[in-house]
């Protein structure tokens, strides 16, 4: 991922994180939030969606590779008890340095910058860090690559038999495909959900 260009233009992509409503873009999968549960955002950016956990009832731990994002994000929500930490996929060392595991976690918008050879790895982690029955959500990104911010192809099918052979299951969604919220050309998005047995 090019941190770089994140914290450069933190403040630009802030404003433009919390312009769309995490309602409408989480809407096909909300029902799965578990009450009181504990929810991980990988990759939490401005800390919208870790806002939107906390508003299910969650208790929330939100991580990001860009400090300055997650500076703007602990100020927006400074009134609230979320546990923020700088860390990175593959390896999400300080999550798992918590020994903690999540009933929900969330990757929207970050599968694209993890490099395709660290993919199982990342997964791998993500699975271990995942209570049983816990959930794990990815929303996907297609369109064109842009080597400036890191953003890589991704490939859906690829990611369902990568969890297959970790034993995770499909859950289907009604709407897994939409069109990016910010209508940019070329641009569509497919969410993912598996469940831990």
């Amino acid at each position: 991922m090019s941190e770089n260009y994140y914290d450069k233009n933190a403040q630009e992509l802030y404003k433009r994180y919390q312009s769309l409503d995490p309602d409408q873009i989480h809407c096909n999968w909300a029902h799965l939030i578990p009450m009181h549960g504990k929810a991980l955002d990988v990759g939490c950016g401005s800390g919208r969606d870790a806002f939107f956990f906390a508003c299910q009832g969650c208790e929330v731990t939100a991580v990001d590779p860009s400090p300055a994002l997650l500076a703007l994000a602990e100020d927006r929500y400074d009134a609230y008890d979320f546990r923020w930490l700088q860390d990175s996929l593959p390896h999400l060392s300080k999550v798992q340095a918590l020994n903690e595991h999540f009933d929900i976690i969330l990757l929207n918008a970050v599968w694209m910058h993890i490099e395709p050879k660290e993919r199982i790895t990342a997964l791998q982690n993500l699975t271990e860090l995942l209570s049983p029955k816990g959930k794990l959500i990815f929303n996907l990104r297609y369109g064109p690559s842009d080597p400036a911010q890191g953003l890589l192809p991704v490939d859906g099918d690829e990611l369902r038999q990568q969890a297959k052979d970790l034993n995770l299951a499909d859950i289907p969604l009604k709407y897994p495909v939409s069109e990016d919220l910010l209508e940019r050309d070329g641009i569509s998005w497919e969410t993912l959900v598996f469940e831990k047995g």
